[in-house]
């Protein structure tokens, strides 16, 4: 065959293969859609756009937010969630609702949640922009509502970290020295909440520099946490300070500065948004965290509309598709498949991991697929230990 009419049908087939957008094929059928409210944290979704990420869930009636941002390192290498928000209603429906639905919506990049009970309905919706770093919370009902929005946050003042704890900052794992997380900068701002956090002090890179006995280049090295500002200001459309709270998230106590909407409404909107800077005073952050919210006013459905074009953009790459006539088909548990080899090196690693993923109480399923597992892996080993007797 000429080489020119193989070119042309090779092109003919890459474009029939491409032109055919994986959202119009039906990329909805892969979104995760659960049918109630989560029992904690570990039944979390996740949320983004840009270099912002977030946990959502709802639970005991409250939707739940973990905020985080890539590059917020504190003094102790650590990366630590931002804080968490905390959002009710009233009259509340996410409370023992009689119908539930959260649902990962892929194209549009967000969590939806509906909930109705009796005859209230409301619907939320969790994105953030992609081109900027603002996190978005739309709520929306049947009949005007009030909102609250409270920003947590366990960070308040300094605490020594546990021995077990420094696995989120291995330098200090076995250091003679006490791993002490430092507080944030945390209160109401005017009609807002302001989370702020400076690295001070000794960090992590100077006890590494320490530590390799570096001393003398110390001043030629990348210190990328040094004079590192990060945080947040939330606020909401015609929302107002109502005081604070107290509480205890598991094991972990906390305080939230609570907002509320002014006056019951059929809509809300809820905004946090992002800065993260290098040598800075405490205004100029500031300063900067107002520009963003000024860039945002009244353009939020515009932002939304550029994130949903990025979003689909994104969709709209080549890809390859299994089993299309059966999106949910898949192995939930893959992620155990090698824990036989960790299991006889470090049992309490491989308890902990099943575990923590279970919440202490793995289903029968899971074990008898374990077994599989195990089986598979050992029968497929034989060939590689021939060599070895």
């Amino acid at each position: 065959m000429n080489r020119r009419i193989r070119t042309a049908l090779l092109a003919s087939c890459l474009l029939g293969l491409f032109s055919n957008p994986l959202h119009a094929d039906g990329l909805s059928q892969y979104n995760v859609v659960w049918n109630s409210p989560s029992a904690s944290a570990l039944e979390s979704m996740p949320c983004g756009g840009g270099d912002v990420g977030m946990n959502v869930w709802v639970e005991d009636g409250n939707l739940l937010i973990y905020l985080s941002r890539s590059g917020t390192f504190d003094e102790l290498n650590t990366f630590p969630k931002l804080g968490r928000i905390r959002v009710s209603v009233s009259p509340n429906v996410l409370d023992d609702p009689d119908t539930f639905r959260q649902e990962l919506r892929l194209e549009e990049g967000e969590v939806e949640i509906r909930s109705r009970k009796g005859s209230e309905e409301v619907t939320l919706r969790v994105w953030a922009d992609v081109f900027r770093p603002m996190v978005h919370i739309d709520l929306e009902g049947n009949r005007q509502f009030t909102t609250y929005a409270t920003y947590e946050n366990w960070r308040s003042e300094p605490r020594r970290l546990e021995e077990g704890e420094k696995e989120s900052c291995r330098t200090y794992k076995g250091a003679p020295v006490t791993a002490v997380m430092q507080p944030d900068t945390l209160g109401f701002d005017g009609n807002g909440i302001v989370f702020r956090h400076r690295n001070q002090g000794e960090t992590a890179f100077d006890l590494a520099v320490r530590q390799q006995q570096l001393e003398a280049v110390k001043e030629q090295l990348w210190n990328p946490i040094e004079g590192l500002v990060y945080g947040g200001r939330m606020s909401g459309d015609r929302m107002v300070p109502c005081g604070t709270t107290n509480g205890q998230y598991a094991s972990t106590p906390f305080r939230g500065w609570q907002l509320k909407s002014a006056a019951p409404r059929n809509k809300h909107h809820i905004q946090v948004a992002l800065h993260t800077a290098r040598d800075v005073t405490d205004r100029e952050w500031a300063e900067a965290v107002a520009r963003l919210e000024t860039d945002n006013a009244g353009r939020e459905k515009q932002r939304k509309k550029e994130s949903l074009r990025w979003w689909k953009d994104f969709w709209d790459r080549s890809y390859i598709r299994v089993n299309p006539d059966r999106p949910d088909a898949g192995d939930p548990w893959e992620e155990f498949n090698r824990i036989v080899w960790c299991a006889q090196v470090a049992p309490p690693f491989a308890s902990g991991m099943v575990d923590g993923y279970f919440d202490g109480d793995p289903p029968p399923a899971f074990w008898q697929c374990l077994a599989f597992y195990i089986g598979s892996n050992t029968l497929s080993s034989v060939y590689w230990a021939i060599d070895y007797g």
